[in-house]
């Protein structure tokens, strides 16, 4: 019996490893924000440029029906990073603000925030944009 207490107690100790490391940390956001929606991609992508002025014009967008983020600050050694569906995406400090509102699911436009948003962030909304998970704002 004794024997398998040991074995047992090793492998009990190889799942809390495992459990407390960043891999499953990640791993663990990464499925919470999947929700299996399929990516509806526009017909003709959007750039970079095109979001960049239409933000600049007042034009708001919104997430897809169904679409939520999640976001994680960046403490305890985990990447700062917004997930959605599946997909992370990093960014740096200076951004927080602006990926906060992107992650809450209300309305974003360029008077969310008082800085102006960065390339980064403008590069993130194109590609959530292009995948189908968020749209212009009709309303």
């Amino acid at each position: 019996m004794l024997p398998f207490l040991n074995s047992s107690l090793f492998l009990k100790q190889q799942l809390i490893d495992a459990i407390n490391g960043e891999d499953f940390t990640l791993a663990l956001l990464e499925a919470m924000s999947e929700q299996g929606i399929p990516e509806y991609p526009l017909e003709n992508e959007v750039s970079l440029e095109q979001i960049s002025n239409e933000f600049a014009a007042g034009i708001s967008f919104v997430p897809a029906p169904g679409v939520r983020a999640l976001i994680c600050d960046g403490k305890r050694g985990l990447p700062r990073a917004l997930y959605v569906n599946g997909s992370q995406f990093a960014f740096g400090k200076n951004d927080q603000e602006w990926f906060e509102v992107l992650a809450s699911g209300g309305v974003l436009n360029a008077t969310c925030c008082q800085d102006a948003p960065s390339f980064t962030f403008l590069e993130t909304l194109t590609t959530l944009i292009n995948n189908g998970y968020w749209e212009w704002f009709e309303g």
